[in-house]
């Protein structure tokens, strides 16, 4: 635009049209070089204020929280009140003043509060931040004033000490911190085990740290590089802070060395601090006040899981979606409301037994390897080389080094190797659908194309088959439908179609095809009706090969219903057989009484003491001791056997 300026400046004859031009052209170019500079000015604001704002977040915050050396002394508080009582009763007012801060200080640099009503105190033995509730703060480390002239510590704490803290999880940022807001955040990340990284490591404990990783490969593996690869780029991802959305599966017997590699991460590579081991599947129970146990954890490691949970529908496949998934996880503590901190969780789970309902595409199902079960020469030798804290450091910062090299393109989800174990688990979970399909169609290499109608059919008798739970006809429409098995038409006329080939691809997809299963068509096919009567003794013979004998099959289905009704005669007969042979026994018991009373009215010479008895009553005819006394015995005799006579049949 510039250059056009110039070139109509440099002719001497200007007419209206290019004086008209030329105001335009500087019009636009003023307010290009405007709105040019205004761009310039809005992003360098910008970048300033998130400089300043990341700077401000990661600035420590100057508190005295936390600087003490020596764990806390109430005897030390309450003699620097004392003192200030007397200075202040001598008039020494300016000293006072002095003392009274030092006992703000000393409060202040032990004690904090929080928006989650808890009250954090700093412990200097342990190097580590207790929570604690307001009583227990008053009993234990505040009491009451000697009088009322006495600095009364108490008040000061709960009515002149406004600072609250936010409870975050934040592993590359200070104790205590605040944004450019004004808020201030308490981190309960206490720092990784390992802090300073040292100049260099001794090649023994090179070598020792590799048995570490020839253990995961050897049991871990199954000696399969692949699955190596991605359990290795797990754990470290793992260690150096990162979420990750999959969880490692390990099934297998005892002895066979998987919870080794656990244990050691626990002792000597993260620390007790960052891991929670438990066979308590309530932990991961968003109501339970257990969740604030995950609180500060980075592994949660689940061995031999038990709780209530695991019977109920769903049980751990709904359980474990959150702690994976979300970007934040809720902590709750008893008689507290619960918050949410940012989700660092990750995930390895362990069993000897079946734990998964369903195989997800966020669970890696590792081949657990016997090679080492039960060799104690083996595990002895590894614990003599690996057991050690300067080993446990190298495999902390070897860790982080291929973190950062071999593991910013690893993605979890999408890197996950298929596993003969994640095979087994996939198949087991396949739906009666899927089971179905798999056994009449795709392993005798054959497709589909029939009426929906009488797929639903053969489904049902198959599920009575096998003994396995059906489900609705619109369901089992959607579960085809999700899987790629094409429906067309509508109504009674909707028909299903796909080859053979398509089909095998939906399932080799899906790893529902196992080495063991065998392929081949059959002369002849079993049917699915309520036993298992053969062709020759005269059922119906159907066959699935997607051409329905619709005469037949309509037979089969009037004499279904007829067989049905016939059931239903039967019972109701059955119903009133017993009704009626209910109403002889009574009939039949009623003539026993009558015959009875009347041989024993002929045949006794006690006729009036008869005449008063109704024998209809049982607890009428039974007569206590007390009443027999002063009788003659055959007369009472008779009174107490009368009723065990009529209730025989």
């Amino acid at each position: 635009m510039e250059k056009q300026i110039k070139k109509v400046l440099q002719s001497n004859n200007f007419t209206e049209q290019q004086i008209k031009d030329l105001s335009e052209m500087v019009i636009q170019l003023a307010e290009h070089k405007k709105e040019k500079k205004s761009k310039k000015q809005a992003k360098e604001f910008s970048d300033s204020e998130e400089e300043e704002e990341e700077k401000e977040e990661k600035k420590e915050v100057k508190h005295l929280y936390g600087t003490p050396k020596r764990m806390f002394n109430k005897v030390h508080l309450y003699g620097l009140i004392d003192k200030e009582f007397e200075l202040r009763e001598g008039k020494k007012h300016s000293k006072a003043e002095e003392v009274l801060q030092e006992i703000k200080d000393y409060v202040d640099s032990y004690f904090i509060k929080t928006f989650e009503d808890d009250i954090i105190m700093w412990d200097t033995y342990h190097k580590k931040h207790m929570p604690l509730n307001i009583t227990t703060v008053r009993e234990k480390y505040f009491t009451g004033p000697k009088s009322k002239k006495h600095f009364d510590v108490r008040y000061y704490f709960a009515n002149e000490v406004h600072l609250l803290y936010k409870k975050v999880f934040e592993l590359n940022k200070p104790q205590l911190y605040n944004n450019k807001h004004g808020e201030h955040f308490f981190n309960t990340f206490t720092g990784f085990m390992h802090k300073e990284r040292p100049e260099k490591f001794s090649k023994e404990v090179i070598e020792n740290a590799k048995k570490f990783w020839d253990h995961i490969f050897i049991v871990w593996a199954s000696r399969n590089e692949e699955q190596f690869i991605y359990i290795k780029k797990w754990l470290c991802c793992m260690i150096a802070g990162r979420k990750l959305r999959t969880l490692l599966y390990g099934r297998s017997a005892e002895g066979t060395g998987k919870s080794t590699v656990i244990e050691y991460i626990i002792n000597y590579i993260l620390g007790k601090h960052l891991v929670l081991q438990t066979n308590n599947c309530n932990v991961l129970v968003p109501e339970n006040t257990q969740t604030s146990n995950l609180e500060g954890k980075m592994l949660l490691c689940l061995e031999e899981p038990t709780g209530k949970v695991l019977n109920e529908q769903g049980g751990l496949d709904n359980l474990i979606k959150d702690p994976l998934t979300n970007s934040f996880i809720g902590v709750r503590t008893m008689y507290k409301v619960g918050y949410q901190v940012k989700n660092h969780l990750n995930v390895v789970f362990f069993t000897n037994n079946k734990a998964f309902k369903k195989c997800g595409r966020r669970i890696f199902a590792m081949d657990i390897s016997n090679e080492k079960k039960q060799k104690s020469k083996y595990f002895d030798e590894l614990r003599d080389k690996i057991m050690r804290d300067e080993v446990g450091e190298y495999l902390y910062w070897s860790a982080i080094d291929y973190f950062e090299s071999d593991c910013k393109n690893f993605n979890e989800e999408r890197d996950m190797p298929k596993t003969t174990a994640g095979q087994e688990l996939s198949i087991s979970s396949m739906h009666s659908v899927f089971e179905y399909i798999k056994d009449k169609y795709v392993l005798k290499n054959k497709g589909m194309d029939m009426r929906f109608k009488d797929f639903f059919i053969e489904y049902i008798r198959y599920c009575k088959k096998v003994n396995r739970p059906c489900i609705k006809k619109h369901d089992v429409g959607n579960y085809l439908s999700d899987e790629g098995i094409r429906k067309k038409g509508s109504g009674n006329k909707l028909v299903l179609k796909i080859e053979a080939d398509e089909l095998l691809a939906i399932y080799k997809k899906k790893n529902w095809i196992h080495e063991l299963d065998e392929f081949g068509e059959e002369e002849a096919e079993l049917s699915f009706g309520d036993d298992d009567e053969k062709e020759d003794e005269g059922k119906p013979f159907l066959k699935h090969n997607g051409t329905k004998n619709k005469e037949i099959e309509t037979k089969v289905t009037e004499v279904e219903t007829k067989v049905a009704e016939v059931e239903k005669k039967v019972k109701t007969v059955g119903e009133q057989l017993k009704e009626l042979e209910k109403a002889v026994n009574e009939l039949r018991n009623e003539k026993a009484e009558k015959y009875l009373k009347r041989v024993l009215l002929d045949n006794w010479d006690y006729k009036n003491k008869f005449d008063d008895i109704e024998f209809d009553d049982a607890s009428e005819s039974e007569e206590s001791e007390e009443e027999s006394e002063g009788q003659d015995p055959r007369e009472v005799f008779l009174l107490r056997n009368v009723k065990s006579l009529f209730d025989r049949k």
